[in-house]
């Protein structure tokens, strides 16, 4: 097989054997030459595929795998996960846990609920201490946004008839 990759900054030739063929290697080429990442295909996807998606005649949809570097460390669905909690009701400060892909978790000492956030900018992995999750902020549910959205709207209104007069 042979491909020539060209922009007008670069170009490459890579030739190789259809036995061995490499999709890592051909996207590294593709990567390098045009400075765009690609998400790559499943393994084991046919040659034929491939050949289409160079040529540009691609039907086929590929499911694209991860690439972040620490799916690994990603916990299970409802997995026992380290939290900071910082309760903003009571001040109480402690280590704890709460299962992964919760979205509040209650403070010990008060009840009240508190939300999750997560702990580093990517959600699933933990930080430098071992937290999945932060909780220091308000939850506030469906509910409690409803009674602030119908209190705002009695305040419009009042507004808006006094205006008129």
């Amino acid at each position: 097989m042979k491909l020539k990759l060209k922009t007008e900054k670069a170009s490459l030739k890579l030739t190789m054997k259809d036995d061995d063929f490499d999709f890592a290697l051909v996207t590294k080429a593709y990567e390098i030459v045009t400075g765009k990442a690609v998400k790559t295909a499943k393994p084991g996807v046919p040659v034929q595929q491939l050949k289409a998606v160079i040529n540009g005649s691609n039907t086929h949809k590929y499911e694209p795998q991860s690439t972040r570097e620490d799916d690994d460390r990603i916990p299970g669905w409802k997995q026992p996960v380290k939290v900071q909690l910082m309760c903003p009701y009571c001040g109480r400060c402690q280590d704890t846990t709460t299962l992964y892909g919760n979205h509040w978790l209650k403070c010990p000492a008060c009840g009240k609920k508190v939300r999750l956030q997560s702990a580093t900018s990517s959600w699933g992995v933990p930080d430098e201490h071992g937290y999945y999750y932060k909780a220091t902020e308000v939850y506030r549910d469906r509910d409690d946004e409803k009674v602030d959205d119908d209190l705002l709207n009695e305040m419009k209104r009042k507004m808006e008839g006094k205006d008129d007069d």
